[in-house]
């Protein structure tokens, strides 16, 4: 709930995303009492805009499982579970982004993401996320911001229903 006057961020389902125009035109939002809210959209940078890169590590994958969940109703769900080692230190400044690299031209996921530190504790970083590149919207995302971590590992695991596997 946003505060009076304030703004606050809605995280749009992937299955609106695929619904909806492309331009998010035709979505529309509505309070407690049905009244229609008005919104405003943040694609977030320009797709030319420059961002400087601190630091870059290649995320080791150490397991990788995939099923199919088949549904009474809707088309059956693929899900893909990665499990993979967290860089050994901590970036020097900001946060990481988990960068997805995919041949796929159009694809929708939900992902969620768990971060287990060395000592066993665990914390959920990213719950029912986006991931998405749709040809008629000029950007797509395939970047997910984690936390400054260091050590342990992540579990990251996309689900999608468009009948094959991301393959990241």
């Amino acid at each position: 709930m946003a505060p009076p006057g304030g703004l606050s961020r809605l995280r749009v389902p992937a299955e609106v995303l695929a619904a909806v125009r492309p331009d998010l035109s035709d979505l529309r939002l509505f309070d407690r009492r049905g009244r229609e809210v008005p919104y405003v959209i943040d694609t977030g940078p320009e797709a030319r805009t420059r961002v400087e890169v601190k630091e870059t590590a290649e995320a080791a994958i150490l397991d990788v499982q995939r099923e199919e969940i088949r549904r009474e109703q809707g088309p059956p769900r693929q899900r893909e579970s990665y499990t993979l080692a967290a860089p050994a230190t901590a970036p020097q400044a900001g946060a990481w982004e988990l960068v997805f690299r995919t041949d796929r031209p159009r694809f929708v996921r939900r992902v969620d993401i768990t971060a287990e530190a060395p000592d066993g504790g665990t914390r959920r970083i990213v719950e029912n996320g986006s991931l998405f590149r749709l040809p008629n919207i000029a950007k797509d995302k395939t970047r997910v911001t984690l936390p400054p971590l260091a050590g342990g590992r992540l579990s990251v695991t996309l689900e999608g229903e468009d009948g094959f596997y991301l393959e990241p």
